[in-house]
């Protein structure tokens, strides 16, 4: 079920953004050094589950799960921390219309908007983080 909803959130937002901006997934990014990482990109990173109601069989849940959307721009290439800035709000500006209220297929509800954590900046990069929450199922192997 995460992968699904990971797969989707890729396709989503590769179809919403300019095709100079890669998105990545955790899998992606795995091994790469910060100086490697492609910018400007989005990076889809899964930050857990909140089971919300369990069947009393056991075999169902119903789960939240917290998806966190990263704007990544090069500090390095930009002049200032106001360029970075402006670039990495760009992407917001695209990334969080795209997602609001769009129900992912394998998703009982649509994403909502939640709390992120705050920007960060590197030498080479500045994150400017957003995060969504949905609801999903799982369900036991019969």
């Amino acid at each position: 079920m995460l992968a699904s909803v990971e797969q989707e959130l890729v396709a989503r937002l590769e179809a919403w953004l300019p095709k100079d901006v890669g998105v990545l997934t955790g899998d992606d990014l795995a091994g790469l050094t910060e100086d490697r990482v492609p910018t400007p990109s989005v990076h889809v990173i899964y930050r857990g589950l909140k089971v919300t109601e369990n069947r009393p069989d056991g075999k169902a849940a119903r789960i939240n799960e917290n998806w966190l959307i990263v704007a990544v721009v090069s500090a390095a290439r930009r002049g200032n921390r106001s360029d970075a800035n402006e670039s990495a709000n760009e992407l917001f500006d695209q990334i969080a219309p795209a997602l609001m209220g769009w129900k992912p297929p394998s998703a009982n509800g649509p994403l909502k908007l939640a709390t992120p954590p705050p920007p960060a900046k590197t030498n080479h990069c500045l994150y400017l983080p957003s995060a969504f929450d949905v609801e999903t199922t799982l369900t036991a192997n019969q």
